[in-house]
């Protein structure tokens, strides 16, 4: 008998096979052959989104205090709480693998393909490779709060699972993680 495993994903509604170029679809499809999934889909809410970008846009001008803004004013941890309080009748006995930090499950994994702390350090060794990307213009600030509100997700995860050999050894060597927490699983369609 195969085990059960919730895989927890935000689809693209209009086109399920296309979400994030295929990996998602895929990597669901390539699990079904092992395991029993049970598919939690899960949306993007519009309106969460355009609050944690106006969020994000008027942290820094604002001068809001840090400290009070993670704890107080987070929008992307509240809007994975709700998500959780929305998703967690849907799990069924069986281990969790989320396609980026949607659910806030405790000993979940993750499948991802960078992290922000990455992103910054790309951001700060390559900069002229951010001129064409969403990041291009997010400060420092900002991206700090981004990454300390990931770091506290990563650290509730069993697994985290890495499209690239490079994402696994950055987070290893430099966010310092235990190299039996991260896993190389590869990426694309052919996942």
């Amino acid at each position: 008998m195969r085990p059960t495993l919730n895989y927890v994903a935000i689809w693209n509604k209009a086109n399920k096979k296309g979400t994030w170029s295929g990996t998602t679809w895929n990597l669901e499809q390539a699990l079904e052959k092992d395991f029993k999934v049970n598919s939690v889909e899960k949306s993007r809410n519009r309106v969460f989104d355009k609050l944690i970008s106006l969020s994000d846009k008027f942290f820094y001008k604002l001068h809001i205090n840090y400290k009070f803004y993670i704890h107080f004013l987070n929008l992307e941890a509240l809007y994975r709480r709700l998500n959780t309080r929305q998703t967690i009748h849907e799990l069924k006995a069986g281990n969790v693998l989320q396609v980026w930090d949607v659910v806030d499950v405790a000993n979940s994994s993750l499948y991802v393909d960078l992290t922000f702390g990455s992103i910054r350090f790309l951001n700060q060794c390559y900069p002229n490779s951010f001129d064409q990307s969403n990041f291009e213009n997010l400060n420092s600030i900002v991206m700090r709060k981004k990454i300390d509100v990931q770091n506290i997700f990563l650290n509730n995860q069993k697994y985290i699972f890495t499209m690239s050999h490079w994402l696994r050894n950055y987070l290893i060597e430099s966010e310092h993680r235990p190299a039996t927490q991260v896993i190389y699983a590869g990426g694309g369609s052919a996942t």
